[in-house]
C-alpha cells in the first residue's frame, strides 16, 4: 500500500481555541479558509503568519517582495530601508528550486493540491478499510482468522472431542438404565455368574430331590410293610373272602388231596411283590417329584436365589444381582450423569463408529499455515524493466528497480482477468521514474498523474469493475 501523510487540520475557530505550538515545520491547515501555517516549535498559533505568496503580500515580480514583519533575509537577501528586498536578489531566493515549485504561490497550490490528494486518498482509503468482501484478492475478510485464533481453536476442538468423549464415555460406563435396550444393567448377569447359579440350583435342588425321593420310597417302604403287616393281620372281607379263618391250605392234613388256592387268595409270591411298587402307588409322590426342578435345563419361577460371588470371580458359578450390580457400578465408576450410558456416549460422538477419522477429515478441511500466509502475506516481485501486471501480483507488491524511466501497465480484463476487488501495490525502488499506463479497453481513475513522485514513492491499482481501476498513492503528473 503507497506511503500516505495527512496534516494537522481543523477549522479556524478550532484552531484558534487550542491555539498549539506546532512542531518546527509542522504544517497546521484550516479547512474553512483554505489556509496553513508552519509552525517554529517555540510560538503559538495566534503568534505565527500564515503562510503567504506573492500576490497575498500586494508585490508582484517588477516590485519588491515585501517580508513579514517577524521575517528575516536567512542571509540570502539584503534588506532595503524599507525592509524590502530588491527585485535583483529575487534569483536568490528561488535557490534551484524546481520550475514547477520556484513561486509561493506554485507551493501554495501544491500543498492545497496535495491536501486535497490527502483528503481524497483518505476517504478512499476509509471507504476501502470498511469492506469486508472481494478485498484483496479476499471474498470475506469477516471469515479470515489469524494463525493464532486457528492452532487455538483447532487445539481447543481437539482437546474439547477429546474431554466430551472420555466425558461421555464414562457417563455412559456409569448408566444402567435404558442401555443397548437393556432396562436395567444393575439386574443383568454374565453367562458364567448365571451357569454357576443355575449349577448351584440344580444341584440343590438334585440333591434335595433324591433326599426327598429316598425318604419317600423309605416310607413308601414303611407304610407298605405296615399296609402289608396289617393285612396280613386281618381275616375279615380279604381279597372276597369272607373270613380267611374258614380257608383250608394245601398242607391241612385234614385234606387227603391237595388243592390250588382259590383265586384272589393271598399268596406268598404276591405279598413279596409288594416291595415293587410303583410311584403312583404311593400318595402325592408324582406330584412332590413333578415340583422339583430338573438337573437339565430347568425352568425356575418366582425369585431363586443364589450365593453372591466375590466381586472380580470370573468361573461359571451363578451371578446374583448384587454381583452384577457390584460390576457394573465398577464399570461406570465416576462418569458424569450425561455421559454415563453407551448411547449418550454414541450421541456425543454423532453416532459415528469411525469418530477419530471424521475428525481427522474435518480437520483436513481447515486452511493450512502455508495457504492462510500466502493469503495474508505480500510478496515482492521485483522487475528491472517495464512489467505487464499478472494475475498472481494480486494483493502482492510490485517492485521497479530500474535506474531508467520505465512503465507498468494495466491489462485488460480479457487479458488478465483480475477480481473486482483486486489491489497491487507497485514500488519504485531504482531511479527511474515509474510510470502505470492503461491497457487496451482500460480506464483508469487517478490524480493527478500516473507517474511515481520520486523514488521509493508508491502507489495502489484497485480494480473497480471488469476494465476499471482505481489509482492512488504517492502520484504526480
Amino acid at each position: 500500500m503507497a506511503t500516505r501523510m495527512q496534516q494537522r487540520r481543523g477549522t479556524a475557530q478550532q484552531w484558534t481555541d487550542a491555539d498549539p505550538i506546532l512542531a518546527a515545520g509542522e504544517i497546521g491547515f484550516e479547512t474553512d479558509t483554505g489556509q496553513f501555517k508552519i509552525g517554529d516549535g517555540t510560538n503559538h498559533w495566534a503568534d505565527i503568519s500564515y503562510f503567504k505568496n506573492l500576490e497575498d503580500l500586494g508585490g508582484s515580480l517588477d516590485d519588491y517582495i515585501l517580508l513579514s514583519e517577524k521575517g528575516q533575509a536567512n542571509g540570502v537577501a539584503t534588506l532595503n530601508a524599507q525592509g524590502r528586498i530588491p527585485l535583483g536578489q529575487l534569483a536568490d531566493l528561488v535557490s534551484g528550486a524546481p520550475e514547477v515549485l520556484d513561486t509561493l504561490g506554485e507551493i501554495a497550490d501544491a500543498v492545497q493540491a496535495a491536501q486535497n490528494a490527502l483528503t481524497t486518498t483518505e476517504g478512499a482509503l476509509s471507504t476501502h478499510n470498511a469492506l469486508t468482501e472481494n478485498v484483496h484478492g479476499i471474498p470475506n475478510t469477516a471469515e479470515l482468522v489469524t494463525n493464532d485464533t486457528l492452532t487455538s481453536a483447532i487445539t481447543g476442538a481437539i482437546a474439547d472431542a477429546a474431554t466430551a468423549a472420555n466425558s461421555t464415555m464414562a457417563t455412559h460406563t456409569a448408566d444402567t438404565t435404558n442401555v443397548h435396550g437393556i432396562a436395567d444393567t444393575s439386574v443383568l448377569v454374565t453367562t458364567e455368574a448365571m451357569n454357576t447359579l443355575v449349577d448351584a440350583a440344580l444341584a440343590t435342588a438334585a440333591a434335595d430331590a433324591s433326599t426327598k425321593a429316598t425318604n419317600a420310597q423309605t416310607a413308601a417302604g414303611v407304610a407298605s410293610a405296615a399296609a402289608i403287616s396289617d393285612h396280613n393281620a386281618d381275616k375279615t372281607n380279604v381279597h372276597g373272602i369272607t373270613n380267611t379263618e374258614d380257608l383250608v391250605y394245601t398242607n391241612d392234613a385234614r385234606l387227603s388231596d391237595a388243592r390250588t388256592p382259590l383265586d384272589g387268595s393271598v399268596t406268598d409270591a404276591k405279598i413279596d411283590q409288594a416291595a415293587l411298587l410303583s410311584q403312583s402307588s404311593i400318595a402325592n409322590l408324582t406330584t412332590d417329584l413333578s415340583a422339583k426342578a430338573p438337573l437339565v435345563s430347568p425352568e425356575l419361577s418366582g425369585t431363586p436365589t443364589a450365593p453372591t460371588a466375590a466381586a472380580g470371580t470370573n468361573t461359571t458359578q451363578i451371578a446374583t444381582t448384587a454381583f452384577v450390580g457390584t460390576a457394573v457400578a465398577a464399570l461406570v465408576a465416576s462418569a458424569p450423569e450425561t455421559l454415563n450410558t453407551l448411547n449418550e456416549i454414541a450421541a456425543a460422538i454423532n453416532n459415528d463408529a469411525d469418530f477419530a477419522t471424521t475428525i481427522v477429515a474435518d480437520l483436513a478441511t481447515k486452511i493450512t499455515q502455508e495457504d492462510l500466509d500466502a493469503a495474508t502475506l505480500v510478496t515482492f516481485n521485483e522487475q528491472t524493466s517495464s512489467y505487464t501486471l499478472a494475475l498472481a501480483d494480486n494483493t502482492n507488491l510490485v517492485e521497479m528497480n530500474s535506474s531508467s524511466s520505465n512503465t507498468v501497465t494495466i491489462p485488460a480484463d480479457s487479458a488478465v482477468a483480475f477480481p473486482v476487488g483486486a489491489a497491487i501495490d507497485i514500488f519504485q525502488r531504482g531511479t527511474g521514474q515509474t510510470t502505470l499506463v492503461a491497457g487496451s479497453g482500460v480506464t483508469l481513475l487517478y490524480t493527478p498523474g500516473l507517474k511515481l513522485r520520486a523514488r521509493y514513492s508508491a502507489a495502489t491499482a484497485i480494480k473497480r469493475s471488469a476494465n476499471t481501476w482505481i489509482v492512488t498513492g504517492d502520484l504526480t503528473a
